[in-house]
């Protein structure tokens, strides 16, 4: 059994910038790489892929059990997706003997164009000696042999990596924007204590730019994720939580969904929001009815649910689509705040 390539996509928008522009993308593309060597004194491992007024990167660094193989599946895979024009990978390698910083462009016609710097290293800090050089090629075959694992996936089918996020059959893809938020402190107390703190942002959120989707906040120590996923879901709210929270457990998580609920009788739009923390929940829901030209809250419902039974939580739990590669379906966007 194929164990499943973990990714997180990083996701940068690009407004008024023209990806088609073969020469000036790759212009800017080598002297990224260039800052970031001399930035960081390391070569970076990354793919790139570039859509109408987005980046999307994935980080070698971030994968769990990198597998070459796997790698070049997702590499080759990711490249597929509906709009992306360019796709790069970016490493270490060594040409003509030669320890390099590389990068690699794969088109969507099978051509590809490489460009490469030598590298020294003096007490562990790597630089660039240039000058740059450059190659290219109409095929796969054709791609230098120094680079070619990287595109060589062997015997695994793309859709190996991840088929359900990969896989054609859903008409319309879900739209995921991830943005990270700072916090000043890691979260602390209980889930009812977080529910708590969480409610008047998410009131102000959803009564003033209504809640097109599902809300998923995932808190790592000083960093907030939120991710806003609208459209068709591949999988239960449940595994799309379980999938943001990952392999490394956050300190908590929570959802904010729609839902009906009944208030005496009356059938009514609602919010959930549910909170996991050290193993235990908490829910709020809060009703909102017709008001005309905006909508009215009534009074929210709060509720300790307690300890979450073993294998049904979010955090530290598998879960049961298999889902991982939860930034994978594009065409994403950058969320309003």
């Amino acid at each position: 059994m194929i164990e499943r390539l973990q990714v997180r996509l990083h996701r940068v928008s690009l407004p008024g910038v023209d990806v088609h522009l073969v020469r000036e993308i790759r212009d800017a593309m080598v002297a990224d790489l260039a800052e970031r060597v001399e930035a960081e004194g390391s070569v970076p491992a990354s793919l790139r892929f570039l859509s109408a007024g987005l980046v999307e990167e994935a980080r070698l660094s971030e994968m769990s059990e990198v597998d070459p193989q796997q790698v070049a599946a997702f590499f080759l895979g990711a490249a597929a997706r509906r709009g992306v024009v360019r796709s790069f990978r970016v490493g270490g390698a060594r040409v003509k003997g030669e320890q390099v910083a590389a990068l690699l462009e794969l088109r969507t016609d099978g051509s590809w164009w490489a460009a490469w710097c030598s590298v020294h290293t003096t007490q562990g800090t790597v630089g660039l000696l240039g000058p740059w050089q450059a190659t290219e090629g109409e095929s796969l075959h054709t791609i230098l042999p120094a680079l070619r694992g990287w595109v060589d996936a062997g015997a695994l089918q793309v859709n190996d990596v991840d088929a359900r996020w990969l896989r054609r059959d859903v008409p319309e893809p879900p739209r995921i924007a991830v943005a990270e938020v700072p916090l000043q402190d890691p979260v602390s107390g209980g889930p009812m204590d977080l529910l708590r703190s969480l409610a008047p942002t998410v009131d102000r959120q959803v009564l003033e730019h209504g809640l097109p989707g599902v809300i998923v906040l995932v808190f790592r120590g000083t960093v907030l994720e939120r991710w806003d996923v609208s459209g068709a879901l591949p999988c239960s709210i449940d595994d799309l939580v379980r999938g943001a929270c990952g392999s490394v457990a956050p300190d908590a998580a929570a959802a904010v969904y729609g839902s009906e609920v009944t208030l005496d009788g009356e059938r009514l739009h609602g919010v959930v929001l549910i909170v996991e923390r050290d193993g235990a929940r908490a829910r709020r829901v809060l009703p909102v009815s017709a008001g005309g030209a905006a909508p009215v809250p009534r009074t929210a419902r709060l509720r300790d649910l307690g300890e979450v039974a073993p294998g049904e939580g979010w955090i530290g739990v598998e879960p049961e689509s298999g889902l991982e590669l939860i930034a994978l379906a594009a065409p994403l966007v950058e969320p309003e705040a």
